[in-house]
């Protein structure tokens, strides 16, 4: 999230994103344009905490109250597949004699 950087269009044509989050912190824009490009996933990683502290606590810029979630209940002989994306492949199920 960088300034400027809202998903949403510019409906008045001002050349501006309407509506997103209006702040900015120098800081955070440095920790996160820096980490986008750096080779070392632990320093990467260190990177965005930081910028996440800043966004969430420091400046609590955001409150991240929700988080998509599902429960799913399985018998212990069905071997599920998951994926990141949340789409399961059913094809790809077995099941354990």
């Amino acid at each position: 999230m960088h300034v400027g950087g809202s998903a949403n269009t510019d409906e008045n044509g001002d050349g501006i994103s309407d509506g997103g989050l209006m702040w900015t912190n120098p800081t955070f824009e440095q920790l996160t344009r820096e980490a986008a490009v750096e080779k070392d996933p632990a320093k990467r990683q260190d990177m965005y905490a930081q910028a996440e502290e800043i966004l969430v606590w420091t400046d609590a810029a955001i409150i991240p109250i929700y988080f998509y979630t599902r429960n799913t209940v399985t018998k212990p002989y069905i071997n599920r597949t998951f994926s990141l994306s949340g789409h399961e492949a059913l094809e790809k199920w077995s099941i354990t004699p």
